[in-house]
């Protein structure tokens, strides 16, 4: 099992929030996303826990307004004819993911 650290550093996206106080950190191994603040001189602070997304997280986008974010994941494991969905959360005001919905849409490949 990996280090809350070594699983951050194996990192497959990285996403700003639209105001530029928190970075995602997308894990596709661990299927998850963490989230860190960043401070005005750019230092990056880990705010505890750890969001659990679909299955094979690949990427993530945040909409314009800051409010909500969207997980593209690979639930299947034949890249890139497997089966994808997409994952929707909240953004709440300190930073953290709040699941929504699960699979908002389906492509089955």
């Amino acid at each position: 099992m990996k280090s809350p650290t070594e699983s951050v550093l194996s990192t497959d996206a990285l996403v700003i929030s639209p105001n530029g106080r928190f970075l995602y950190a997308v894990q596709t191994q661990s299927s998850s996303i963490t989230v860190f603040s960043i401070s005005s001189d750019g230092m990056l602070k880990r705010i505890p826990g750890r969001t659990t997304t679909s299955p094979l997280p690949l990427n993530m986008a945040i909409d314009k307004s800051g409010r909500f974010a969207y997980v593209i994941c690979q639930l299947g494991t034949d890249p890139p004819s497997g089966t994808r969905e997409i994952d929707q959360f909240k953004i709440s005001p300190n930073g953290q993911l709040i699941p929504l919905k699960q699979g908002i849409f389906r492509d089955y490949g």
